[in-house]
């Protein structure tokens, strides 16, 4: 006759959870590629080659929510565990542009993470990022039509929370390049860089290392006045073998649509996964803002025209027009009569020397 431990049972079920947890608790961090940059100069994540003129200030924020951006796959890509169900993310950045050609931005991520294998570990609730810094140089401007290039130098610091999966327990340094081209009515960016970790993460059997980070897009004018469409695409790929037999390659979209007015940019859009990986969300919503001042001090002030600096006309009945501007440094005759007021008689001489000249014109 066999007997039933309840201990056994007890131990039994605590093992089983930690043995799902275990990759949640020892080896978690941030896999997700999606990271607002501050600013204006842009898409979403993408920069643009263009920075802040010296002295500007721009703040922003980004609200995203994500549905399942962390889940662990079976060979054939099936989900078959959910590290985080949804997530909240609030983005908020400051850009300062040094000097001309050269801008320092500082980005830090916080949100809320819920899922049953966090609510599991009672980790669910408000977590940090990592604070992300972010610099470039600008080494050709595009201007309103043509092409610029920049350089780029950004960098995290282990700051958020690794055991929320949204964190990471290194920090990690990525130099880059942009490339951009602006034409009519489109305006083309292509970001690409590698990103290099002082330590090398893992989840699952899945060791990630150095990487490539790209990310490519277009703002597209629309007819009505400071309205485009944004349409960007972003991921990664490992710079060196993976030490395990799988690799990470998330993609992921964006889509939606930009406003600006008053120096104020609002952008709203959606994205979505373009594969199936670990850090490609099923959905995800956002909502980006940024507000630069000197956008309208900057705009040229319309003095109004002197009588002096506005050339005279004058009409007559029969449609004649002359225009006179005399140098301040011409010598008027006495006799001579300026042609700044209209003859009453219908005759617009644009010179009229002594009363000879006058009753000749008149006969």
């Amino acid at each position: 006759m066999r007997t039933h431990n309840p201990m056994s049972k007890i131990l039994a079920r605590a093992f089983h959870s930690i043995w799902l947890m275990l990759p949640l608790m020892v080896q978690a961090q941030n896999l997700q590629n999606f990271e607002p940059k501050p600013g204006q100069n842009g898409i979403v994540v993408s920069s643009s080659s263009k920075t802040l003129d010296a002295g500007h200030l721009v703040p922003s924020l980004t609200l995203s929510f994500g549905d399942q951006p962390v889940v662990s796959r079976d060979p054939n890509a099936n989900v078959n565990g959910v590290y985080v169900d949804r997530q909240t993310g609030l983005d908020l950045g400051v850009v300062w542009g040094v000097m001309d050609g050269f801008e320092i931005g500082l980005t830090m991520p916080m949100g809320d993470v819920r899922g049953q294998m966090l609510n599991e570990s009672d980790k669910e609730g408000i977590a940090v990022g990592d604070l992300r810094l972010s610099t470039k140089v600008n080494l050709i401007g595009a201007g309103r039509r043509g092409f610029g290039l920049a350089l780029l130098l950004n960098a995290t610091a282990p700051t958020g929370s690794d055991d929320q999966l949204y964190g990471s327990r290194g920090a990690t340094m990525s130099p880059g390049i942009v490339g951009d081209l602006r034409l009519r009515d489109i305006h083309l960016i292509a970001n690409i860089s590698a990103r290099f970790r002082t330590e090398t993460q893992a989840f699952e059997n899945l060791e990630i290392g150095h990487e490539a980070v790209y990310s490519g897009g277009a703002i597209i004018d629309l007819d009505w006045p400071g309205l485009a469409m944004v349409a960007e695409v972003f991921g990664s790929m490992p710079l060196q073998p993976s030490l395990v037999d799988d690799a990470s390659f998330p993609v992921e979209a964006l889509l939606g649509l930009r406003f600006e007015a008053f120096g104020a940019h609002f952008t709203i859009g959606s994205g979505f996964g373009l594969n199936p990986d670990r850090a490609v969300p099923n959905h995800r919503l956002l909502f980006s803002m940024s507000y630069d001042h000197w956008t309208k001090s900057d705009a040229p002030i319309q003095e109004p025209a002197t009588e002096s600096d506005t050339p005279q006309t004058i009409s007559s009945d029969n449609a004649v027009t002359a225009q006179l501007d005399p140098g301040p440094n011409q010598d008027e005759d006495e006799n001579t009569v300026p042609a700044t007021r209209s003859n009453q008689t219908g005759v617009t001489p644009s010179t009229v020397n002594g009363p000879l000249d006058l009753l000749t014109q008149l006969i």
